[in-house]
């Protein structure tokens, strides 16, 4: 395979058909082409590739019903989904979903685990319930993308371990329940007081312990994720595990260490325990691959928080820990330059375990900014709220020019959905820290296995920015209710169109899209009832001729134009309704 000798590559101008344009394209990175292998007698799988990248995804049930509160919390969301100005069933949602992971060219995403319920009429927690993974699964068959990425599995520890377990005991949804404002001693997470040296131990773990990480998480998470869809590194399922933080690390382990019934094999400090669970956290890794192994003839890979590995010294030794993450840190707003200096230094990490080095970033990140009573209890100890600024994209480009550069095998971010910490990437309607709708999903792509897909598929409603070009000034605005309605095409589910395209609003823009060099061919699927009059600019510059439609009744799909470049690049992109109206589910960008 060839080695990669540059990660940057420059854009000339491109030569469109009937087209031309003087200005110079930016510098952007592009994977370059890869040696053909030579054939094998059993061909992998898998393709393999020099690195993956995917992100965690949360589904909690609060965002795929609409019903997340973004009014009365402490934060200033930001970072809300276009979508919800269309958004009606929970089908929906997920449809909306697997299309823009699809479009931002992820090898993966790592869903959000947190445990189900045993019994789910009693106990309502619907936080990322594992057994949900087939509605996602329904969406990507339904939308044409079953093809375009897999599906891997992140064990959101603290939820699934401990607030899921208290929950069920009847303690709480948390990982440290209170009652009358004092910690209930019951819900002590209990792995410190099992004995893993004896049968009796060991039984207690699997019952009070193994049976929530187990059976009501990732069991569950296993069997409904069919193999086609599982995302595997070196042929073995992915999971993610995250840190031990807030619920190992509590009040019960210093009362011990305190009367000596806890001693640390490698010492002891005030804010934690160092090795104080001395192999066991190792053990639950054993028991998660035999598990695994032994139900679904898999045997997994493990990759961890770096917290595990202060609690169980045992750990990085272990042969059941694949890869390990530095999980990202986050500057405050209050903090001196030099912490504040420090804090930015771990907003993106790669760690080298084994051999396999694993990145992980954000792409900006603020929570608290309206959390007044913590500066009021903190006084002259507050250090301010988290905030990282995505500075317009920059942000993340940095972190993924990073991971590049040191050549991280997986590359895993922070949060594909994670509104709550202004951290997502989905198509937004924030106009603070986005430059346009698509943003986040454009640069994911760019730094993607495939940077200039062969075959881009652009949905009406996705696009930028949709205006009357015929309005002197009008500059646009993202898609809303009043021009977006449910589609009633069969083609890949329908999804939703933009309608009567060409009355009130007659243009949709479309920024950074991928080019590549060559021909390509430009299409639309649209519905009319009378001829229109429709034309195309790429890069502000009209491609081919006006192009009239006929009248159809149905949906159809049909041809505007060919045109050819020299190399690649990236350009924006208008289709406008010059005369008559028509409704349009999508546009296609398809290289020849």
């Amino acid at each position: 395979m060839k080695s990669i000798s540059k990660w940057i590559m420059f854009l000339g101008a491109v030569l469109l058909i009937g087209c031309s344009d003087e200005n110079e394209s930016e510098f952007i990175p592009v994977n370059p082409p890869m040696e053909e292998l030579e054939p094998e007698t059993e061909p992998e799988p898998t393709p393999k590739k020099d690195f993956y990248i995917g992100s965690l995804v949360g589904f909690e049930g609060d965002l795929r019903k609409g019903t997340k509160n973004f009014e009365n919390g402490v934060t200033t969301y930001y970072n809300r989904s276009l979508f919800e100005k269309v958004t009606t069933t929970e089908d929906e949602w997920w449809d909306n979903l697997v299309e823009e992971i699809a479009y931002s060219g992820m090898d993966y995403v790592a869903m959000n685990c947190r445990g189900t319920q045993a019994d789910l009429a009693k106990h309502k927690i619907d936080h990322g319930r594992p057994d949900l993974l087939p509605d996602m699964i329904a969406a990507m068959e339904r939308r044409g993308v079953a093809d375009k990425f897999k599906i891997a599995i992140f064990d959101d520890c603290p939820a699934s371990w401990s607030a899921a377990r208290n929950e069920a005991l009847g303690y709480g949804y948390s990982s440290k329940p209170k009652k009358n404002g004092v910690r209930v001693s019951e819900s002590y997470f209990p792995l410190i007081d099992i004995d893993l040296s004896t049968t009796e131990g060991k039984e207690r773990f699997e019952k009070e312990v193994f049976y929530y990480i187990w059976d009501r998480n990732l069991r569950l998470a296993m069997s409904n994720i069919p193999d086609k869809y599982l995302f595997k590194y070196n042929d073995r399922p992915l999971i993610y595990l995250w840190g031990c933080n807030g619920f190992l690390i509590d009040d019960l382990i210093n009362e011990k260490l305190a009367d000596g019934s806890l001693t640390c094999t490698a010492g002891k400090s005030k804010s934690g325990e160092v090795d104080a669970y001395h192999g066991k956290l190792t053990y639950i890794l054993q028991r998660i691959s035999e598990s695994c192994e032994s139900e679904f003839g898999l045997k997994p890979f493990l990759i961890i928080d770096q917290s595990w590995c202060d609690r169980d010294l045992t750990i990085a030794f272990s042969e059941y820990v694949d890869g390990i993450n530095n999980w990202f840190g986050v500057p405050k707003t209050g903090q001196s330059p030099d912490k504040q200096a420090e804090a930015m230094t771990k907003t993106y990490q790669v760690r080298e375990h084994k051999g396999l080095k694993v990145g992980t970033g954000i792409p900006g990140f603020l929570v608290d900014d309206k959390n007044y009573d913590k500066i009021k209890e903190e006084g002259d100890n507050y250090e301010g709220y988290m905030f990282l600024d995505a500075d317009h994209g920059k942000q993340l480009k940095k972190a993924l020019n990073y991971f590049r550069q040191e050549k991280a095998q997986l590359i895993f971010l922070e949060g594909f959905t994670d509104v709550a910490e202004n951290a997502a990437y989905w198509r937004s309607s924030d106009k603070v820290y986005y430059d346009y709708p698509n943003q986040r999903l454009n640069i994911l792509r760019q730094y993607s296995n495939e940077p200039y897909p062969a075959v881009q598929k652009l949905e009406a409603e996705a696009c930028d920015f949709c205006y009357n070009s015929a309005v002197p000034g009008d500059t646009g605005n993202a898609p809303g209710k009043d021009v977006v309605g449910k589609c009633s095409d069969i083609n890949n589910g329908g999804g939703w169109y933009v309608k009567s395209l060409g009355g009130q609003v007659n243009s949709l823009k479309w920024k950074e899209l991928p080019f590549r060099s060559g021909k390509s061919t430009l299409r639309i699927r649209y519905t009319a009832s009378r001829t229109a009059e429709v034309l195309f600019k790429i890069n502000g510059i009209i491609c081919g001729m006006v192009k009239t439609l006929p009248a159809t009744y149905n949906w159809e799909t049909i041809e505007i134009t060919t045109f050819e470049q020299k190399t690649e690049a990236l350009w924006d992109i208008i289709f406008t309704v010059l005369s008559g109206t028509i409704d349009i589910n999508y546009i296609e960008i398809i290289a020849l």
